[in-house]
């Protein structure tokens, strides 16, 4: 499957997440490989992503070697671009070396965070960014 065959069911799974009322069900279930490195890394950080926004627990595959990238990726070749995305990439991408805006499984029908989903997000992210906190820090560094 190509990278333009992979989005449609991504976004119909996205869809679908943000309307349920209990979305820890739609990350609990580790999907199938695809045989493509990019895709498979990017399911395990579609799922981390989701779980650290909505507060939700990590499901342990995602931390499965094959969901990471052995060489960076950025959604958007240009040059001038990189510095941003390096910045702005979430947790869940940028440790599987994939760089990305800071929101980018945003939908049309991307549900309003509360206050309290925005902060805890935050904080995370920071923290992170930090080095601080986080189950990833007690880990030793694998190569993946």
């Amino acid at each position: 499957m190509g990278q333009q065959g992979f989005f449609p069911p991504l976004d119909e799974f996205l869809d679908q997440f943000y309307l349920a009322e209990e979305r820890q069900a739609f990350i609990n279930d580790e999907p199938r490989f695809t045989g493509d490195a990019w895709q498979d890394a990017y399911i395990g950080a579609v799922a981390e992503h989701l779980a650290r926004r909505w507060g939700l627990m990590i499901p342990p595959w995602v931390d499965d070697p094959r969901r990471f990238l052995d060489t960076p990726c950025f959604a958007d070749d240009a040059q001038w671009a990189k510095p941003v995305l390096l910045r702005d990439s979430p947790i869940a991408f940028r440790r599987r070396l994939i760089f990305t805006e800071a929101e980018p499984l945003r939908r049309a029908r991307f549900p309003r965070p509360t206050a309290e989903d925005s902060r805890r997000y935050a904080e995370g992210q920071s923290a992170e960014r930090a080095g601080q906190s986080g189950r990833r820090e007690s880990e030793p560094n694998k190569k993946h």
